[in-house]
């Protein structure tokens, strides 16, 4: 059995390509968090089997692509299932309560749902409501477990902002059709706190080790959510566009590995 460093597995492709030594930013934006690894890159070090002194700094955070899907759930499309709308109790209009939409933020919860205090009282607030479309759309998407489903189309229609300024989320089922536009700027704006935090992670991280963003010869990005225009956009404000480099996206750790192995 071999093991090598996971920083280094990313980064060997990249490796395979240099003329001379560099020292690389590995940026791994996955779907639950980002890593950065600081690692010196060198032709006449690919070769070797301890990369770990070639590791000069490392860390991380729990922000990726799953947090900016769970930001378009909110703001495009609780609003579709019922959020905001308003009900009758004993003469007022009261707003339906928020507990079960922030619920539907985390799709790997949303199977608890079935079940639970917050969907009954949507039958009750569909009565009451005049029965609201909305607040049935929310029903029907519990009842039958199409929330993951739903994540999906979110995720797909956010992976189309890579390359448009505006994509179209559109999600059918029986009894059950959602549809928006999610424009880029709308998206830039709603992710806005989690890029924000991403950029001071990183100024943080290169203060502690003793490094500038000059003297980060390259960035090389891996992980789906590198593809993502607000990420793309902070990387090349910190350190440059002319920095920027991509290999494997989705598969760079294990082709790192085979050539580490090979």
């Amino acid at each position: 059995m071999h093991l090598q460093l996971e920083p280094i597995a990313a980064a060997l492709s990249y490796e395979q390509h240099l003329q001379h030594e560099e020292t690389v930013l590995v940026a791994d934006f996955g779907g639950g968090t980002s890593d950065f690894s600081i690692v010196s890159l060198a032709p006449q070090k690919a070769q070797q089997a301890d990369r770990s002194r070639d590791i000069l700094a490392h860390g991380g955070l729990y922000i990726g692509g799953d947090l900016f899907d769970s930001e378009i759930m909110w703001h495009k499309v609780t609003p579709l299932l019922g959020r905001g709308v308003e009900y009758q109790s004993y003469g007022k209009k009261i707003e339906v309560p928020n507990s079960l939409y922030r619920e539907l933020r985390n799709w790997e919860r949303s199977f608890l749902l079935k079940d639970s205090k917050d969907r009954r009282m949507m039958d009750k607030y569909y009565v009451f409501s005049d029965n609201s479309p909305l607040i049935d759309n929310v029903r029907v998407l519990i009842d039958n477990n199409y929330v993951y489903s739903l994540f999906k189309e979110i995720e797909r229609s956010k992976i189309a902002l890579s390359a448009d300024d505006c994509s179209h989320l559109r999600f059918v089922k029986p009894r059950l059709e959602l549809e928006t536009d999610l424009p880029y700027d709308d998206f830039r704006q709603m992710t806005s706190l989690h890029i924000d935090a991403i950029s001071n992670y990183l100024e943080q991280m290169l203060a502690h080790s003793g490094f500038s963003p000059r003297q980060i010869d390259a960035v090389y990005m891996t992980g789906g959510s590198s593809l993502s225009r607000p990420i793309i956009d902070l990387m090349s404000r910190l350190f440059g566009a002319g920095s920027l480099r991509s290999g494997d996206t989705f598969h760079s750790v294990a082709h790192g590995l085979s050539l580490s192995r090979a």
